[in-house]
């Protein structure tokens, strides 16, 4: 069973109802590629951490969303 690998990306994206289909859209990316990203099957590209940042979560910082570990949204 794959781990998440960014579990306050995945605590962000329940919290406002965005699935990884959702977010594979708004970044113009197969959701296969998300997944993957998502589950540590593959590394993230650091300009797609970036993106999803701008993307979807504008007031949050990337060192908080990209955490390996769970931390308190400050």
């Amino acid at each position: 069973m794959a781990v998440k690998k960014f579990p306050n990306l995945s605590a962000e994206l329940a919290r406002h109802g965005i699935t990884q289909d959702d977010m594979a859209e708004r970044i113009n990316k197969p959701t296969e590629t998300v997944s993957r990203w998502m589950n540590g099957r593959n590394a993230m590209p650091v300009g797609e951490c970036f993106r999803i940042k701008e993307e979807l979560f504008p007031n949050l910082s990337v060192d908080y969303l990209f955490a390996s570990e769970p931390i308190s949204n400050q």
